[in-house]
């Protein structure tokens, strides 16, 4: 039931992307996951040049095989495929209670729409956080250090 719900957003996303709900951002943060490979410079786009001196965004290059394989809609890939791991964890730690509460959040709507804009590297912070606040409480050493280290 959950895989279902995530779909529909993930579905509601690239609709909205497909309808240009989404401006400049997402575009750029598409660029960013690409640009060290097919340009050989790190965190370089075409609107503000380069990001390495300006902003932190050392996870973006994490993004490319789904860029690669899906275009800009790859970030949405990837940030869904991150949801649905947290949230595969959470329900095997919670045997599920608690998931349904997860979708009436106003962070999750945050993360399912992210109006204008579309994408930005912030929004794994929902996932990574659960997840590191699972492998803590699972005392999970190696997994907490590594969801830290994030």
């Amino acid at each position: 039931m959950i895989l279902l719900v995530l779909a529909y957003l993930l579905f509601c996303k690239i609709y909205l992307f497909l309808q240009l709900a989404y401006t400049s951002d997402l575009f750029m943060f598409h660029q960013l996951s690409r640009s060290w490979i097919e340009k050989g410079l790190f965190l370089q786009e075409n609107v503000y040049g380069g990001q390495l001196p300006i902003h932190n965004y050392f996870l973006i290059p994490l993004f490319y095989p789904f860029t690669l394989l899906f275009g800009a809609k790859g970030l949405f890939v990837g940030l869904w495929s991150l949801m649905a791991y947290a949230l595969y964890r959470l329900s095997k730690f919670c045997d599920g209670s608690l998931l349904p509460f997860f979708f009436l959040l106003p962070v999750t709507f945050w993360v399912s729409d992210h109006p204008t804009y579309g994408f930005g590297i912030e929004l794994i912070q929902v996932p990574v956080s659960l997840m590191f606040a699972l492998s803590l409480l699972e005392k999970k050493k190696r997994q907490s250090y590594f969801w830290a280290a994030l």
